[in-house]
């Protein structure tokens, strides 16, 4: 399970509750361990490479929205 956003001590214990033994003392090992560092671009070119990108799907979405705006204009 990967939890987007911020989640307090009171929310992880509810969480961890109900994990049997064994993987209560797997949560507590991955907890210890120190979060990886994500790699910052340092440059303009790996700023732009590093960017998310749309899929066909997300940009045909959008593209199809756009149009709709541009014929529903009162000229």
């Amino acid at each position: 399970m990967e939890v987007k956003g911020k989640i307090n001590y009171q929310q992880l214990l509810d969480l961890a509750r109900p994990l049997s033994p064994a993987d209560q003392e797997r949560l507590a090992r991955a907890l210890k361990q120190p979060m990886p560092e994500q790699k910052q671009p340092k440059t303009l070119p790996e700023l732009i490479a590093a960017a998310p990108t749309w899929s066909q799907e997300d940009f045909a979405y959008f593209q199809a929205g756009r149009e709709h705006i541009k014929q529903s204009r009162l000229t």
